[in-house]
C-alpha cells in the first residue's frame, strides 16, 4: 500500500480514471449494439468501443493489483474480504473470484465480436448472462462500494445500461 501522498494521488487517480473511462466507452458501446439492431454499419463501432473499454478496464485491474494489491492475490482477497465485511458484515473475500471471472467473461466477449459472423449467432442466453454479469459488477462497484457523487453516476450508468439493453427485438 502507499504511503506517500504524491504516488498514492497517481495511484487514486490511475485506478479510478481507467475504470470511470472503461464504463464511458461502454455505454458508447452499449449505445452502439443498439444502434446495431437496425443499422448493420453501428456494429463495427460496437465491437471497437467494448474492445477500447475492455482495456481500459484491464488497465483499471493492472493499476490496482500493482498499487493496492502489491501484485498479491492474497493482499486482493484479504481486502475485498474487508471492504465485504465493511458493508456486509461478512468477512469474504469470494468475490474477488467473480471478478476474476468478470475479467475473463469480457475478454471472451470481445474476442468473440472480432468474429461477427459468430458473435451475432451466439445465444441469446449467452448474451443475457453476459450483460447481467456486466451490470451487477458494475452495480455492485458504483452503487454498493461507493459513496457520494460517484454512487450517484453508477446508479445513472446502470440504468443507462439497463435502458440500453432492453429488449427491442421480438424475437426476446
Amino acid at each position: 500500500m502507499l504511503i506517500n501522498s504524491a504516488p498514492w494521488a497517481l495511484a487514486t487517480s490511475l485506478t479510478r480514471g481507467t475504470i470511470w473511462l472503461a464504463l464511458g466507452i461502454c455505454i458508447l458501446g452499449a449505445g452502439s449494439d443498439r444502434a446495431g439492431q437496425r443499422l448493420p454499419q453501428w456494429q463495427s463501432a460496437a465491437r471497437w468501443a467494448w474492445t477500447a473499454g475492455c482495456v481500459a478496464y484491464l488497465a483499471h485491474v493492472i493499476s490496482a493489483f500493482n498499487y493496492y494489491h502489491d501484485w498479491s492475490h492474497t493482499t486482493a482477497y484479504r481486502e475485498t474480504a474487508r471492504r465485504t465485511a465493511e458493508i456486509f458484515g461478512v468477512n469474504w473475500g469470494g468475490g474477488l473470484f467473480v471478478n476474476y471471472a468478470f475479467t475473463a467473461a469480457w475478454i471472451a466477449d470481445v474476442i468473440l465480436r472480432w468474429k461477427p459472423e459468430s458473435y451475432q449467432h451466439r445465444p441469446r442466453f449467452f448474451e443475457a448472462v453476459w450483460r447481467s454479469l456486466f451490470l451487477v459488477m458494475v452495480f455492485s462497484a458504483t452503487v454498493i462500494f461507493e459513496t457520494g457523487l460517484a454512487r450517484w453516476l453508477g446508479l445513472m450508468l446502470c440504468s443507462a445500461f439497463a435502458f440500453l439493453w432492453w429488449p427491442t427485438d421480438p424475437r426476446g
